[in-house]
């Protein structure tokens, strides 16, 4: 039996990851090929390549789509997002070890907006990992509200 996945990647000295991003702006997906060796206080990240995708108007389109709320159309848009991102670290030819995504953001309250602090990105990391083969992380804004 192989190791799981995480297992593997302990034993590399320099990891190959792919950061992901599609911010508010809606222009399109930004994505970092980097290096990163160590870890902790001692890790050093070599960005080896950066590119962006942009968005096609129908992509926009459906993007916009999401921001109403429509149930159907977050549930849809969460599947295509993670298709586009994982597209987008696909686009580097290789396989990384590991890829991060940020994914695209459709909502966001700060505390200092009243109501419940909240936040919400879509692009289905299982969707990403499923189509890439790579190790795959998300919700770091999220782990970032819940934490305060």
């Amino acid at each position: 039996m192989s190791a799981h996945p995480l297992v593997r990647l302990l034993d590399k000295p320099v990891k190959r990851v792919v950061g992901l991003m599609s911010g508010t702006s809606i222009d399109g997906i930004d994505a970092a090929l980097c290096d990163i060796e160590g870890h902790g206080d001692d890790a050093r990240v070599t960005l080896v390549d950066f590119r962006t995708t942009p968005y096609s108007a129908a992509q926009k389109e459906l993007i916009f789509t999401l921001l109403k709320g429509d149930a159907a159309a977050l549930c849809q848009g969460n599947f295509a997002l993670g298709e586009w991102l994982a597209d987008a670290a696909r686009a580097f030819g290789e396989t990384p070890d590991l890829i991060g995504s940020h994914g695209q953001t459709v909502w966001h309250q700060a505390p200092s907006m009243g109501g419940i602090a909240s936040t919400l990105q879509l692009g289905e990391a299982a969707v990403i990992a499923a189509r890439t083969g790579a190790v795959t992380v998300a919700d770091f804004r999220v782990a970032d509200m819940a934490a305060g």
